[in-house]
C-alpha cells in the first residue's frame, strides 16, 4: 500500500495544522501546502518533487510545474503569501501545476482556496474557460472560471458540449478568495463540488484512473489568480499493490 506506516509521524504533522472536522479519521492525507516557508520562497517558482522523482505521500509539496513560470509571492488577492499563476509568464500562453494522486483510494477530497484577480475577454471564443481546477480520472473534469464572472463544470464525457461552453453553476467576485472543495469517488461513480461550504454541484463521473489535479490558467494576458492552502485527503483504499506516481511521467 502506498501509505506507509514510516509516513505516520508526518501525518500527524500535517493533521495537525487543520481543525479535526475538516479530515475524517479513516483519511490518509496526501496532500497539505501552504506554499509557505521554509518550504518555498517568495520571488521564486514553488518547490516541486525533482524531474522523475517519486511523489511521496503525506506531501507538503506540489509535484511539478508544467507550464509557465508560476511565482510565491508575499500577497496576492487577499491571500498570504500564496502561488501566483498569471498568463503574461505562461509557456505559448498557458500557466498550471499539477498535483499526482496514487490511485490506491476510492474516495478523494481536494480542498483549495483560489481567488481570481483578473479574466478579461479571451482571444478566441473557444477559449472561454480560462482559469480551471481539473481533475484527471482519466478525462479531464474541471470547475471553470470564465471573464463573466460565471463558474462552471467541465464533463467530457456525459455532456461533451462543456467543453467549450461550461455548465454554469455559481459565480465569483475578483478579488474575493473562495474556498474549492471537490468529492469525487471511483467506486459510486458520482463528483461533488462545493464553493465556501456550499454545494453547487452534483453529478456522475465515468472514472477508472484517478491520476492528477491540475490547476491552469490560459487566454488573455492579463488573466491572474491565486491559489493557496491545498488539502487532499482519500478513504477506503482499493485492494492490491500501486506503484508510486512518478513527476515528469504522463500516465
Amino acid at each position: 500500500m502506498l501509505i506507509r506506516s514510516a509516513a505516520a509521524f508526518a501525518a500527524l504533522s500535517l493533521l495537525a495544522c487543520h481543525p479535526s472536522s475538516r479530515v475524517p479519521e479513516d483519511a490518509a492525507i496526501l496532500y497539505d501546502v501552504k506554499f509557505s516557508s521554509p518550504e518555498n520562497t517568495v520571488g521564486h517558482l514553488p518547490a516541486t518533487v525533482p524531474e522523475g522523482g517519486e511523489q511521496k505521500f503525506p506531501s507538503n509539496i506540489i509535484t511539478r510545474v508544467f507550464f509557465g513560470q508560476p511565482t510565491v509571492v508575499a500577497k496576492l488577492c487577499g491571500l498570504e503569501q500564496p502561488l501566483q499563476l498569471a498568463v503574461a509568464h505562461g509557456t505559448q500562453g498557458m500557466e498550471g501545476v499539477e498535483i499526482l494522486l496514487d490511485q490506491a483510494h476510492a474516495h478523494y477530497r481536494v480542498e483549495l482556496d483560489l481567488c481570481v484577480v483578473r479574466l478579461d475577454t479571451p482571444p478566441l471564443s473557444s477559449q472561454k474557460a480560462q482559469l480551471a481546477v481539473f481533475l484527471d480520472i482519466a478525462e479531464a473534469y474541471a470547475l471553470a472560471f470564465m471573464a463573466t464572472g460565471d463558474i462552471g463544470v467541465v464533463d467530457p464525457n456525459l455532456a461533451p458540449e462543456t467543453v467549450q461552453n461550461p455548465k454554469v453553476v455559481a459565480r465569483y467576485e475578483p478579488g474575493k478568495p473562495m474556498h474549492l472543495a471537490f468529492d469525487f469517488d471511483v467506486q459510486t461513480q458520482r463528483w461533488q463540488v462545493a464553493i465556501d461550504g456550499k454545494q453547487v454541484y452534483d453529478g456522475p463521473l465515468q472514472a477508472t484512473i484517478t491520476r492528477a489535479v491540475r490547476v491552469v490558467i490560459r487566454g488573455n494576458p492579463q488573466n491572474e489568480a491565486a491559489i493557496d492552502n491545498l488539502l487532499i485527503w482519500a478513504q477506503r483504499a482499493l485492494p492490491g499493490e500501486v506503484s508510486p506516481p512518478i513527476s515528469g511521467q504522463d500516465k
